[in-house]
């Protein structure tokens, strides 16, 4: 379609004019249109497929508005406007196609959920994307769930993309405004980005922000999981969840933006896969577990409890900081933690085994002011071979003495001096 029409619209009318609708699972019969068997009838049923979902689309839905200042939307499912009338896909929506939605100086969707529509699952192993070319602060959105809808799964085995020419619009693969998604998976792409509008001048940013999935309005919890069998699956964007215990599990890919987890009780599980970017806990608990991956960014765990757990040679390279004094556990076991934050790290305990690596920052003012590195109000236990290496951010000629560590109860496995990589 062009101009600010939807391609595709599935929306009751208002009032006595319209009624509700209800999409039921696909039901495909073939006929016999070569006549095969020769019987001269070409409208037989000669096979019939159930499918499991209420609404699919193989082909390609594209939205352009083509004049400047006309929003695009791809396909747009809802209610009735006045919300006399719903509208409900069983089984859910399956996308093998092509979703799009292009606009200039306008906002574009690629695909709409609006209040009133319900379905229990978006499966996507297609593609769904959105551009927007804008000097302004216009955005592209891909997947749009508004206020009153409910879509409580969605798995994705394709790519949603969304991408903004130009810096002070937002730009955002999906975004979840009903807080009804409690389970996104992902498998392939999701990618949120800009492209220079001007590559004569020195701009390089703007008010804009590029979000991959922006969870935040969930107030019970979402599940993330990135996982795939060939380790190729990618998040770029920032990914951002709401008030509830919500749990991100990167089995395997990359993530390459920062992760804001909310409040709430909230768990970070990386295996065998790697994270570029800020993960920042602003709830009551905040678990991390690296398993064999790597994370690049800092761990702005606020004033949660909880446990840190580096393991089966993950790689850590960041800010750790705290403002909390309660339980918060940190192990590391044949990984490296090279903990780059100015402050005092409060643990509750510590465990170094097995030829654990940790790196600290060296800088005149925690020199001036004799602050630990870390404060274990409870048991350290710091094996033989663990290595501790000094990173200097400042230099002084003057002698100096820093305390790396603090502890109610250190048991050393060995020679401290033997322990420092100096």
């Amino acid at each position: 379609s062009y101009g600010s029409a939807p391609a595709a619209l599935i929306q009751s009318l208002d009032g006595a004019a319209g009624d509700a609708i209800l999409l039921s699972r696909v039901r495909e019969s073939v006929q016999d249109t070569l006549d095969d068997d020769k019987d001269s009838n070409i409208t037989e049923v000669i096979g019939t497929f159930n499918y499991d979902y209420g609404l699919i689309n193989r082909g390609s839905i594209t939205a352009s508005g083509l004049n400047v200042g006309f929003a695009a939307t791809g396909m747009k499912i809802a209610g009735s406007a006045d919300g006399t009338h719903s509208t409900t896909i069983e089984g859910g929506i399956f996308n093998g196609g092509s979703i799009t939605a292009q606009a200039f100086e306008a906002n574009a969707t690629a695909l709409l959920l609006g209040s009133g529509a319900t379905t229990p699952q978006l499966v996507n192993i297609g593609t769904i994307s959105t551009g927007v070319a804008t000097e302004t602060n216009h955005d592209a959105t891909s997947v749009l769930i508004q206020a009153g809808a409910s879509v409580p799964t969605v798995v994705n085995n394709g790519v949603i993309a969304a991408q903004v020419r130009g810096y002070d619009g937002d730009s955002t693969a999906f975004r979840d405004l009903s807080g009804t998604v409690t389970s996104f998976t992902n498998t392939s792409r999701v990618t949120a980005g800009y492209v220079d509008n001007n590559t004569t001048d020195a701009i390089t940013s703007g008010l804009g922000r590029a979000v991959a999935l922006d969870l935040s309005h969930s107030g019970s919890g979402v599940t993330l999981t990135q996982n795939d069998t060939i380790d190729n699956a990618r998040i770029f964007g920032d990914v951002l969840f709401g008030a509830g215990n919500d749990q991100f599990n990167l089995l395997s890919g990359e993530v390459t933006g920062d992760v804001n987890f909310g409040t709430g009780a909230d768990t970070l599980v990386a295996t065998s896969a790697k994270l570029f970017g800020d993960a920042t806990f602003g709830g009551s608990n905040a678990n991390v577990t690296l398993n064999g991956a790597e994370m690049t960014g800092a761990l702005s765990l606020g004033s949660a409890n909880g446990a840190l757990s580096f393991l089966n040679g993950s790689i850590y390279n960041g800010d750790i900081t705290r403002t909390g004094a309660g339980a918060m556990t940190f192990l590391v076991n044949n990984s490296t933690v090279n903990n780059s934050g100015d402050g005092t790290l409060n643990l509750s305990s510590m465990s170094l085994t097995n030829a654990a690596k940790i790196g600290f920052v060296v800088d005149n003012t925690r020199i001036t002011g004799n602050t630990p590195i870390f404060n274990v109000t409870g048991t350290a236990d710091v094996a033989a071979n663990t290595v501790f290496t000094p990173i200097f951010d400042q230099f002084t000629d003057q002698a100096f003495t820093l305390r790396v560590l603090n502890a109610g109860t250190l048991n050393l496995g060995g020679s401290l001096s033997a322990m420092l990589n100096a």
